[in-house]
């Protein structure tokens, strides 16, 4: 099924398309990348690297836990509406960030696996979108 309309007088549907879900995979990287950054000048609270390496790494565990559900919440409700609502969760736990981390280590440990387990549908599960743009 490709996209033939046009959106405006000049740029198809297709095109469109694909600039958004560019859009879409530079801020989720964005999300991703930039605690690994900002933890380290987080002074105020004093965590030692271990703990640093665990925050970050909660992420991580939130990935890896989330594959499964993932395809199958893809399946079920198809990619659109699992990408819309992954973008859109995984920006509001991110906001909520600052939060958790003054509540404690371990609630920003959970916050973090949070992100990591609903953004997985966003970096996977935007395929489903793609073949809209094939002619």
């Amino acid at each position: 099924m490709a996209c033939t309309k046009q959106v405006t007088g000049c740029i198809s549907t297709r095109y469109c398309l694909a600039f958004l879900l560019m859009g879409v995979i530079i801020h989720v990287f964005t999300l991703r990348s930039n605690f690994s950054i900002i933890v380290v000048a987080m002074d105020q609270f004093s965590w030692d690297p271990i703990t640093q390496g665990r925050i970050i790494g909660a992420y991580s565990y939130g990935h890896v836990f989330s594959q499964v559900m993932g395809g199958f919440l893809e399946a079920r409700f198809g990619g659109k509406k699992v990408l819309g609502l992954s973008i859109l969760l995984s920006s509001v736990l991110t906001l909520l960030t600052p939060a958790a981390a003054v509540a404690g280590e371990w609630w920003l440990f959970v916050v973090r696996m949070v992100v990591g387990f609903v953004q997985t549908f966003s970096l996977k599960y935007h395929y489903p979108v793609n073949p809209m743009i094939d002619d």
